[in-house]
């Protein structure tokens, strides 16, 4: 039955096939991909789903403050679904707002999803539970976890984190194993982030309790403020918004989303230089950030350094194959640097990516003419 039944046939199938491919980029860890697919839906109707979907990508790519925009648009159109509420949940308790987080998750759980979710989200909840040593609390809820679902990796790896904040040494590897042991081999690389996960709060575990407090503390009040002004930057306050990144990074200059955005404001305001120094930052600490080098790129292209600009459209197309603004992007660079037949065909790439982009379609004919003016001459 198709999600979009109030449509003509042709639109509510084509939306229900760009809903499915948002789906599979999604699980292909193309998330990038998967916004674009959800935002042609978007451009049709509000849809739900389709708000809720995107809203797990942007986290997936620790876009919180969009992230969260998203969830909240998805319960402003169907409060019933426990979907949202989850993904909003899940959000919250990033950005270390774990009093609103847990009333989420209690929400959701009172909505009587299936055992297998309830599991999943229990363990959610005892592992937030955990970080904030309310263990007996925390240890309920994994108990009523595993008689659900005993052999739920969520479950079993919230429970092995509970076991490394209150320095239960014993069970950590004893949960790590089974942890481990539930998890198919074709998902080795959920493996992988597990361990890697886990062993990093092992590490942070290690420190002196007073240390973490402070660590914690200082984490919670950047990630707020960088939430912050995210917030603000959606909304097209940009010189607050600036501000908010900026206060976020004298907490904790490791927060490279904090250093990507302050890059990409100061880039729209055309203080280039100074944007480079940010989005190189932003780079240093997280290479594999698409919009990180796409806003390089557009940064240099300010700056007539088109050589270098294409160099970091390239990468951003290297990490997101199916940009169609870096592709346009590196097309324009192409064209100032009077290589006609080489942005064409980035444009034509554009196209096939994105037939609806009007830039596009004039860009090419503006080539078009170029190349026609040559073959004269």
């Amino acid at each position: 039955m198709s999600l979009f039944s109030g449509l003509k046939t042709s639109k509510r199938n084509q939306m229900d096939g760009w809903i499915e491919k948002g789906i599979l980029s999604y699980n292909a860890e193309r998330f990038e991909e998967a916004i674009k697919y959800y935002d042609k839906v978007l451009e049709v109707e509000p849809s739900w789903i389709a708000l809720n979907n995107k809203g797990n990508a942007l986290r997936s790519l620790r876009r919180f403050g969009e992230a969260l925009h998203c969830f909240e648009e998805a319960i402003g159109l169907n409060a019933e679904d426990w979907h949202p509420l989850h993904g909003m949940a899940n959000v919250l308790a990033d950005l270390g707002r774990t009093e609103e987080a847990l009333l989420l998750y209690d929400k959701v759980l009172k909505s009587h999803p299936e055992d297998l979710i309830k599991a999943s989200v229990l363990a959610e909840k005892g592992g937030l539970l955990s970080i904030i040593d309310r263990k007996r609390e925390a240890d309920e809820c994994f108990k009523l976890a595993l008689a659900l679902d005993p052999q739920n990796y969520v479950v079993l790896s919230n429970i092995a984190l509970s076991c490394v904040y209150s320095g239960n040494k014993d069970k950590i590897i004893e949960y790590i194993e089974r942890t481990m042991e539930v998890i198919p081999e074709s998902e080795r690389p959920k493996k992988i982030k597990v361990i890697l996960d886990l062993i990093d709060n092992i590490i942070e575990k290690e420190s002196t309790k007073h240390e973490r407090s402070i660590k914690e503390k200082e984490n919670l009040s950047a990630r707020a403020l960088n939430f912050e002004g995210e917030t603000l930057l959606n909304s097209g306050k940009i010189n607050n918004a600036l501000k908010c990144f900026e206060e976020a990074l004298k907490i904790n200059p490791k927060l490279s989303e904090a250093w990507e955005k302050k890059g990409k404001i100061l880039c729209d305001m055309g203080r280039s230089e100074e944007a480079l120094t940010s989005l190189d930052m932003a780079l240093k600490l997280e290479s594999q950030n698409p919009a990180t080098w796409h806003n390089k790129g557009a940064a240099l292209l300010s700056l007539n350094r088109y050589e270098e600009s294409i160099q970091c459209y390239e990468r951003t197309i290297q990490i997101d194959p199916n940009n169609s603004y870096a592709w346009l992007s590196k097309g324009i660079c192409l064209y100032e640097l009077l290589k006609f037949d080489e942005a064409m065909q980035c444009v034509d790439r554009v196209l096939e990516i994105d037939p609806s982009i009007k830039y596009a379609r004039e860009f090419r004919e503006k080539i078009s003419k170029e190349i026609s003016r040559l073959s004269i001459i």
